[in-house]
Parts: structure tokens; sequence; C-alpha cells
């Protein structure tokens, strides 16, 4: 017991580790996108543009990523305490063992602000995709409360317990990791649906295609999603593997957002060095009397093309009147 003990937290600090890696760099490659848009807007633009640094989005993404930082730093802290400085490094299995360390509470401390800011950044995510609708944000709004205390009462518990106590003997945590998953698995379903039906009334002729990023929405959600899920399995059958998993959550959720996040600059970046063209055609029902079914995969006219063409028809029409009026007249000169 004391050998895998001191063997799985030496996997978590290798797997936060290579994880944080991940975060860094898809979170330094968003915050590059996102910064380099706004400095092309407010160069290309005469009108007021309000500043980034009150984005709701940057400053959750700020958040993270200082609380996911902190988390890691914790968890490298920790590892040198008990192999180095923890009794001479003689007693690594007593420190990892005492839950009422001062570093535990702040390293679960810096883990739920991780898991609340990625929760908070989903219900804002699907508040604006239901265009500020309030009501659909009421369930999710309180499943966060209800995080929150959860979270709140499962450090109050663990620094209450003592070096003798189960690990697994916290019923809080399987109920902050059921919590979340409720509220990224509701809000993923809601913003799909939006974003589908939105999709297939309408349908994308240039610039930005709404499916791309509901693919990356979805696919990070999955992962958080299988994540969360994978903890409480491993936290109920007690493994020991549940600790490589709970250390690497706040990193997860930080890969997670950043993936997004990432998505939609580079679908910015595309846009900008694209021409200029019509961004929706409605979708058609079902088949009309005059048209076929490979007309359905047609490349479809952009607007410049369509006015061309109804401009054309109007001076041909405009030629023809003239033309009859000219020989009625001629008629008329006979008579």
């Amino acid at each position: 017991m004391s050998a895998k003990l001191l063997a799985v937290n030496l996997a978590a600090l290798t797997c936060s580790s290579l994880f944080y890696g991940m975060f860094v760099v898809l979170f330094s490659t968003s915050m590059y996108l996102l910064v380099g848009r706004y400095i092309a807007n407010r160069s290309t633009r005469n009108s007021s543009q309000a500043p980034i640094f009150r984005s709701t989005v940057f400053i959750a993404a700020i958040c993270l990523f200082c609380s996911v930082t902190a988390h890691w730093i914790t968890t490298v802290y920790r590892a040198f305490l008990a192999f180095v400085y923890f009794e001479h490094g003689d007693a690594a299995l007593q420190f990892y063992v005492d839950a009422a360390q001062v570093t535990e509470l702040l390293q679960e401390g810096f883990l739920m602000v991780s898991i609340l800011i990625g929760d908070s950044l989903i219900i804002h995510r699907l508040w604006v995709v239901w265009e500020h609708r309030a009501a659909i944000i009421v369930f999710p709004t309180c499943s966060l409360a209800a995080l929150t205390i959860c979270s709140a009462v499962s450090m109050y518990t663990t620094s209450r317990t003592g070096s003798g106590t189960d690990i697994f003997s916290n019923p809080w945590l399987t109920s902050t990791c059921i919590l979340t998953l409720v509220t990224n698995v509701y809000s993923t379903v809601l913003i799909t649906l939006k974003i589908w039906n939105i999709t297939c009334v309408a349908r994308p002729i240039g610039g930005s295609n709404l499916r791309g990023f509901l693919v990356i929405v979805v696919e990070s959600a999955a992962l958080y999603a299988s994540w969360a899920i994978f903890f409480a399995v491993t936290y109920q059958t007690r493994s020991l593997v549940q600790f490589v998993v709970i250390q690497g959550a706040p990193e997860v959720v930080g890969i997670v957002n950043a993936l997004i996040h990432t998505r939609v600059g580079l679908g910015w970046a595309i846009e900008a060095q694209s021409p200029p063209v019509s961004s929706m055609a409605f979708a058609k029902i079902g088949p009309t009397p005059h048209t076929t079914e490979s007309s359905e995969t047609s490349v479809r006219p952009s607007l410049g093309e369509f006015s061309e063409k109804q401009s054309l028809d109007m001076e041909q029409a405009s030629q023809r009147s003239e033309e009859g009026e000219t020989l009625e007249a001629e008629e008329q000169a006979g008579k």
C-alpha cells in the first residue's frame, strides 16, 4: 500500500505536468489569436471598441490560467516537500497520507476554483448562444451554486480529518463530480441543439462554419465528461488511480476551454484572410418541381452574383420594351 501510494503520487505529478504543458501551449495560442484580432479591429475600424480586458471570456480565461498554474505549482511543491524536506525525505508516505496538510488544502482549493471557472464559462457560452435568455441558464446556475457549496463543505471535511482517516471517506467529492458533470452535459446538449437548428435552416456560403465550432464544443465536452466519469468510477471502486485523475482535473478543464477558444480564434484568422462573401443561404426543406436532387449539392451564387444577374435581366427587359415601343411607333407612322 505504501509503495503504491507513493508511485501513484509520482504518476499524478507526471501526468499533471504533461497536461499543464499542453494547456500552456493552447492557452498561449488562444490569447495570441484573441489579442491579435482585437488589435486588428482597433487599427481598421474608426469606431470605438470596448477594451478586450473587460471581456468576460478574456477575464475568465486569465483566471483559469492562474488557478491551473497555482494548482500545478502546489503539486510540484508537495513532491519536493514529501521526498526532500519533510523529515529529511524519510516520511514521504506520512506526508501524503495526512490530508490536513496546508498544501493539501491549497491544492484542493485550486482544484475546486478551476472547476467552478470552467463550469461558469460553459454556462456563459450557453447564455450567449441562446441570445441571453435567462430561463435557459436557471438550471445550470443552480447546479453551479450547489457545486460551490459542496466544494466548500468538501474542503472543510478534508481539513478536519487526520492522518489515519480513510482517503475514500469523503462523500462530497462524488457530489461535486456529479454536479459538474450535469452542468456540462446540460449546457452542451442545449448549445448543440441551438447551433444545429440554425445550421439546418440556413447554410453558410462563406466565412465561418458553425458546425465546425459545434464539433469542437461537443468533443471538448465529451473529453471532460469522460474524465469526470472516470474519476467517479475510480473513487467509488476505491482505486488509487483516482489520485492521478483528480490531480489532472484542473489541467483538463483548462485544455477543454483553451481548445474552444483556439478553434474560435483560428476561425477568425481564416475569415480575415478570405475574401468577403455572403454569409448565409437558406436550406431547402424538400425538392421542388423545377429542381433535382443534384441541384442540392451545386454551388450557390453569392449575393454579388445574384445582384449582377438581376440587373442584367432588368436591362434585357428594358431593351425589349424599347424595341416594342419602336415597332409600335413605326406601325402607327405607316398607317
